[in-house]
């Protein structure tokens, strides 16, 4: 592919993941993604031979690590997408069969990556597997509501949380509070 071709895919997957967190999978369409990428519908067959290829591929480029560099990458990731976030709870809530999409590409990865992270025995500070289950699901929460909440909390506190310096400082927040939790 030529750049400008890269460029458009990319503008292509910006415009679904903007498109299906306003509307869902379901109330989305390709015409619609052309016409905010202000190209025709048929060339989109270009790129991605489908939505769901489309909403895939924007799952698929959430992926994580380990420790500290997956608390990083994930967050990383979602300020460069933040309406992923949205997309994210807008599918767990409407359900649809792109739901199970997400939870293969998505979050059953990421969850056993945080599963086998998680310390054991005298390593898992007093916390039972059951718990620390809770406590990456909390994390998670942490990381999506972050993002999903960005507006009000803009409003609120008069700060932009998207800025690159509030995205570092929730980022480091993030590791230590599970540094802190894991690690007593």
């Amino acid at each position: 592919m030529a750049n400008s071709s890269l460029r458009t895919a990319d503008r292509i997957l910006d415009a679904a993941e903007e498109l299906f967190a306003a509307k869902g999978f379901e109330g989305s369409s390709m015409s619609e993604i052309a016409d905010r990428v202000e190209i025709r519908a048929p060339s989109l067959y270009k790129h991605y031979e489908s939505k769901e290829k489309i909403y895939e591929f924007i799952a698929a480029g959430f992926s994580a690590r380990s420790g500290r560099e997956q608390l990083e990458q994930t967050m990383q990731h979602l300020a460069n997408h933040p309406n992923l976030p949205r997309l994210i709870q807008m599918q767990a809530l409407t359900g649809g069969e792109q739901l199970e999409k997400l939870l293969v590409t998505l979050y059953r990865p990421l969850f056993r990556k945080a599963t086998r992270l998680m310390p054991s025995g005298s390593d898992a500070g007093g916390w039972s597997p059951a718990q620390l289950r809770l406590l990456i699901m909390g994390i998670n929460n942490m990381l999506i509501g972050y993002f999903t909440m960005a507006p009000i909390h803009r409003e609120v506190l008069g700060k932009d949380p998207l800025s690159k310096s509030a995205i570092r400082e929730q980022t480091d927040f993030l590791v230590a509070v599970t540094r802190k939790l894991w690690m007593q």
